[in-house]
């Protein structure tokens, strides 16, 4: 009973407390005791009332363009400044109290040169943030311009250079891109007509009647298998391919009636388009001549996709289809247009979503299911490539697939075809994250991950492709080489904005095009921008090698891309420009490039001991080959090359112009070692004027390639 009276007498005393406490007083307690609970949404997703990821900054706010105002801290009131005007001609100044009475005449023009300031700061981070993304718009000599990305080789070099922005345009007039690989060498429409018939009867019999004797047919399918295919693997089931085209064959053979239109000698029309994509990518790798295996590939490449219109593959795609316009843009790209195949990509792309094929799917067996999704990686294999070089978004970054392993794959013994799919899949992560993310700037903790995890991919590969004494075959020796390539370019593209000189204060924003990196520490980045250029060696000295084992898989033109990409950072790169080993290595490039370019202009009957020119051009008895489009873009590169070797060598920055200058017998002849290293650059142009063109397959004399007497019936 006493107890309860002690609490009615303590709650009687604090009503009477709080009756004489004051409302703001009782607000400040209960404040003080609120929980206080950490916020679910940064302020701006709080204040617009959309969902937050609660990431720093939020995706949300990224999205919105306005990451600088994600905050999780609430922002205090601002506190309102009583302003009170003084009637009179004189204006008093009160300096009692916590406010401060101004004039209006001096706040109005305090607030105008705030606000003049303000939008000065956002107009140069408006023109810093374009600047960085707008990428360069090189001269073309076939498409007028075409458009690379801020992270591309060509706008990395324009805007790492010392000078000013006519130095750089002044690279740009150079019409660099033959150079970089990255330009068409042919306006001819690539997919001619040969027969220009309506009659589909026709067609058909006509196109069969392209297809080559038995024993080129069985090259070009080994030449295809061994090389091409070794390097970038489009035929999903190689063993299959080769029975049926034996049966083709022998179907042939035996034929004694007129042409099926709808099954030409027991085949498919989509399997015959992949049939022709198949010879034009074999042949492109053989050992004939060069004007032969140039001319003959695009007549490949036109009966293939003779027979992709027959079977009316955008209505009805099919699995052949889709290798056969892979196969078909390789090809291209081989024959130097890569704007082309990087066009017709984007159909087959389409057409393999159409399919589904990046999906696993029950309604396949797991057989098929497996074809499906290595078809699908090959695209997205082509395409993260051409991404990435080019700096272009990509589409097949949107529709992640699980890579395609076998039942005896584990790590530590991944295949070549499973490796390169794990570079791809990574590839394609890095090319989302700066889709979605185009306005972050690359940290050191985002390029040790991915640096990490190519490290990774290495390391689960199988011995053979990390160990060259592990090489036993021909093939081993590709594929190991072939990932060297791509898993060192990879980590050199990681690593690339640490290459990035910082802005200068007397550089405009719009000037230099990439950003320097956030970094971490100075020693991090510093070893960063070590590791890139330890892998750009890399990437140069596994294309050198490549070309001493096997100079017809060195045509790819992946490999010829991503090596003189690598080669131009190296020569332009003030870190690296005076090493001798880096002197060294792209000498040897220029070397073996000229080489390769050397065998394919050759005359047969000509000898390298001959005093005379190799290539005469006066002599009207002597009717020298014209160099194929191969060597024509080589030598381009050879040239800008040849000019940067020549001015490292006497320790002068790289020039501006390209010098050319015209081979001498002894340049070719001589055997002495120290001769050969101070070559000067090689030049085909001023031996052929403008190079050989190609204006019709017609008028070319293509036809003669279709016909019995090289083919047989």
């Amino acid at each position: 009973m006493n107890d309860l009276i002690e609490v009615n007498s303590a709650m009687k005393s604090e009503e009477d407390e709080a009756g004489f406490m004051d409302q703001e007083e009782i607000d400040a307690i209960i404040r003080t005791k609120r929980k206080i609970r950490d916020p679910k949404a940064c302020y701006a997703c709080h204040r617009r009332k959309v969902k937050c990821d609660r990431n720093l900054p939020c995706d949300s706010c990224v999205k919105r363009d306005h990451p600088q105002l994600c905050s999780y801290e609430r922002p205090t009131k601002k506190r309102k400044i009583q302003l009170n005007t003084a009637t009179g001609d004189e204006e008093e100044r009160s300096t009692t109290g916590p406010n401060v009475t101004l004039p209006r005449e001096y706040v109005r023009r305090l607030e105008a040169e705030v606000e003049l300031l303000r939008s000065k700061e956002t107009k140069d981070e408006v023109e810093s943030v374009n600047g960085d993304r707008e990428g360069v718009h090189a001269p073309s000599t076939q498409t007028g311009t075409m458009h690379l990305g801020s992270r591309s080789v060509l706008a990395y070099m324009i805007g790492n250079k010392r000078s000013t922005a006519d130095d750089a345009m002044n690279l740009l007039g150079q019409n660099i891109l033959p150079n970089l690989g990255l330009d068409n060498e042919t306006t001819t429409y690539p997919f001619v007509d040969l027969w220009g018939s309506n009659s589909r009867t026709h067609d058909v019999s006509g196109l069969c009647s392209a297809i080559p004797e038995d024993s080129l047919c069985r090259e070009f399918w080994l030449t295809y298998r061994d090389i091409p295919c070794t390097i970038y693997p489009v035929v999903a089931d190689v063993r299959l391919f080769g029975q049926q085209m034996d049966f083709m064959l022998k179907a042939r053979r035996e034929s004694v009636t007129p042409v099926d239109p709808e099954r030409p000698y027991g085949v498919s029309q989509p399997w015959l388009a992949l049939f022709f994509a198949v010879m034009a990518s074999g042949c492109q790798s053989t050992g004939r001549a060069p004007q032969e295996r140039e001319l003959t590939s695009q007549v490949y490449i036109c009966c293939s996709y003779q027979a992709l219109r027959m079977s009316n593959f955008m209505i009805k795609p099919s699995l052949e289809t889709v290798q056969a316009m892979l196969i078909v843009g390789n090809a291209l790209s081989y024959n130097m247009n890569p704007g082309v195949a990087y066009i017709l990509l984007g159909m087959t792309l389409r057409s393999a979503l159409a399919m589904g094929l990046h999906v696993r799917s029950s309604w396949f067996s797991e057989h098929e299911s497996f074809l499906r999704l290595r078809v699908w990686w090959a695209l997205a294999w082509q395409d993260s490539h051409f991404s990435v070089c080019y700096d272009r978004p990509s589409s097949s970054v949107l529709c992640p697939s699980d890579i395609p392993y076998t039942r005896l794959s584990s790590p530590g013994q991944r295949s070549y075809v499973e490796s390169m799919m794990a570079i791809i899949k990574l590839t394609q992560e890095i090319l989302l994250e700066r889709s979605i993310h185009s306005r972050i700037i690359a940290t050191v903790p985002m390029m040790e991950k991915y640096k990490n995890e190519v490290h990774r991919i290495w390391k689960d590969a199988n011995p053979r492709l990390r160990d060259r004494s592990l090489c036993n075959v021909l093939q081993d020796h590709l594929e190991r080489l072939a990932l060297k390539l791509h898993c060192s370019y990879l980590i050199s593209e990681i690593c690339r904005p640490t290459l990035q000189e910082p802005r200068s204060p007397g550089v405009s924003p719009g000037t230099q095009k990439s950003p320097t990196p956030c970094t971490t520490s100075d020693s991090a980045t510093t070893a960063l921008r070590q590791e890139c250029t330890k892998y750009l060696e890399s990437v140069v000295d596994a294309y050198v090698e490549l070309l001493g084992i096997n100079k017809r898989a060195a045509r790819s033109w992946v490999g010829i891309q991503r090596s003189i990409a690598a080669a131009f950072l190296l020569g332009y790169h003030a870190d690296t420009r005076r090493e001798p080993r880096i002197i060294r290595l792209l000498t040897e490039l220029e070397r073996g490039i000229r080489d390769s370019a050397i065998e394919d202009t050759i005359l047969p009957n000509s000898s390298t001991t001959s005093t005379e020119p190799l290539l005469p051009t006066t002599d009207s008895t002597s009717q020298a080959k014209e160099p194929p489009t191969w060597v024509q873009n080589m030598t381009k590169a050879l040239n800008v090359l040849g000019s940067i070797n020549a001015a490292l060598a006497d320790g002068r920055p790289p020039p501006k112009g390209i010098r050319s200058t015209t081979i001498q017998p002894t340049e070719i002849t001589g055997t002495n070692e120290s001769d050969r290293w101070n070559d000067p650059p090689y030049n085909f142009d001023a031996r052929f004027g403008n190079g050989w063109t190609y204006g019709g397959m017609e008028d070319s004399g293509a036809m003669r390639y279709v016909q019995p007497g090289l083919w047989g019936t």
